[in-house]
């Protein structure tokens, strides 16, 4: 199921930002999404907050046909 592939991303986002970073990064919106000859996209504040303009996160996207592949690669 498509939710629980996008909450294990979280996790192990979080995982990785706590043993590399600090926990400095800040969380992204992660998505799930086909995009021809491309493994994902990052988009830097590409989500406004409605309520409070000046509150952007970054979008982390991933093509769907590449999450089923061996770790290493």
């Amino acid at each position: 199921m498509i939710i629980n592939t996008i909450k294990e991303l979280n996790r192990i986002f979080h995982l990785l930002n706590k043993s590399f970073f600090e926990d400095k990064l800040e969380e992204p919106v992660i998505l799930i999404h086909s995009k021809k000859k491309a493994y994902g996209t990052f988009w830097s504040k590409s989500w406004i907050n409605k309520t409070q303009e000046n509150l952007t996160k970054n979008e982390i996207t991933i093509n769907p046909e590449y999450l089923n592949r061996p770790i290493e690669e």
